[in-house]
């Protein structure tokens, strides 16, 4: 059976995402990357903050809870080695792929040691890479653990970034560093499957205090975001609660959600990957041109909203020509 919920969990974190990046060169204009004459905007960062403590924590709580899901309820993923190879055409495929054509086409975004450190977006793939290839070692570990030792692991997961960057041992290398970051979320979803935690509360939780909960997680966040790094690690505390309590409340209501079933809300939930890996590089087309740029800076609230929909468009559109072809599996 289809998982709706699942679905648009995902819709609406490739929407965050696309959006972060239609403001962030209001943001990062100090950046070689970002540095297109576009002005600066400080209250856009506090926006980007807030919606990037969500976004990604959803895309790796849904990839650890359907890589387990799949596992156990579809006795998927059972041969470790086929299973990794075939993660590795999925992401390591479109990374190359994609790295070699922003090179090409943005040759000042990249340099000769750019594919270890990864590039713009591409960080994602790689992470989740690692994500994947750590779960299916240590399977043995935590399968056979109690839910105590689980959470503990989960625990000292989440404490080796702050650690880790106290210490200066992080490393971009790889995106070692994003992996240490997000592991602790995907494996947070591999436990919330394993342990069949949604289907646990849904009778016990009313839909009221879903609402309630997610009012006050969306406040604390407003409060907690900012560069501070103590307030950057509870806003990102905040953004997990707010993808538990998300995921539950649509599990709950995951049978009235059929209207995902709909074609275009089905064909956006399928092209989800490649209009994340598309829209940026379209963004970046746009950047090309003088008057994208005089539009962004005489009109600061109008022409983020409208590089977003020309954004999401252009690359949902181009996603599902490509995925009609025989080169599909670069935005598989």
């Amino acid at each position: 059976m289809k998982r709706f919920d699942i679905s648009l969990l995902r819709i609406l974190a490739m929407l965050m995402v696309t959006f972060t990046h239609c403001i962030d060169p209001y943001i990062f204009g100090d950046l070689s990357i970002w540095n297109f004459g576009i002005i600066q905007i400080s209250k856009y960062r506090q926006i980007q903050m807030f919606i990037h403590a969500i976004d990604i924590p959803i895309f790796c709580f849904i990839s650890g809870y359907l890589y387990e899901y799949m596992r156990c309820k579809h006795a998927k993923y059972s041969n470790t080695i086929s299973f990794l190879v075939g993660k590795a055409k999925i992401l390591l495929i479109p990374y190359l792929f994609w790295y070699i054509f922003i090179c090409i086409i943005f040759p000042e975004r990249c340099s000769i040691k750019g594919i270890v450190y990864s590039i713009d977006h591409l960080w994602f793939l790689l992470m989740l890479m690692w994500c994947f290839t750590f779960a299916s070692l240590t399977i043995n570990f935590w399968e056979k653990s109690s839910p105590s030792i689980n959470i503990m692991a989960f625990i000292l997961f989440s404490s080796l970034f702050t650690l880790f960057n106290k210490f200066n041992l992080l490393t971009q290398l790889f995106c070692i560093d994003m992996f240490i970051l997000y592991f602790p979320i995907f494996f947070l979803g591999i436990l919330f499957a394993k342990y069949h935690i949604f289907t646990l509360i849904e009778k016990r939780v009313h839909t009221a205090l879903y609402f309630v909960g997610f009012m006050l997680s969306l406040f604390a966040l407003f409060i907690f975001t900012s560069d501070n790094f103590s307030s950057y690690t509870l806003s990102r505390l905040m953004g997990i609660i707010i993808t538990i309590i998300c995921g539950g409340y649509l599990y709950k209501i995951r049978q009235k959600l059929i209207f995902l079933s709909n074609p275009i809300l089905k064909s956006l939930d399928e092209n989800c990957i490649g209009i994340y890996l598309l829209h940026l590089i379209i963004i970046l087309f746009l950047f090309e041109s003088n008057f994208v740029i005089q539009f962004m800076n005489q009109h600061t609230i109008i022409a983020p909203i409208l590089l977003f929909l020309t954004s999401l468009l252009s690359s949902w559109g181009t996603s599902i020509l490509i995925r009609k072809t025989s080169i599909y599996i670069i935005i598989r």
